[in-house]
């Protein structure tokens, strides 16, 4: 397995935008969303 780096483009797996910098990227299960997919994903669990 491959480590990330920070040159590495990191893809939203909902919307699959491509997340520039690692502050903006939530893991959620191993998988990164952006943070509005993140705040989606949220309002439907609580």
């Amino acid at each position: 397995m491959k480590l990330r780096t920070a040159n590495d483009k990191i893809k939203c797996i909902k919307c699959h935008k491509e997340i520039k910098r690692p502050a903006g990227v939530y893991f959620k299960g191993g998988n990164a969303l952006c943070w509005w997919c993140y705040m989606q994903v949220e309002k439907r669990v609580n």
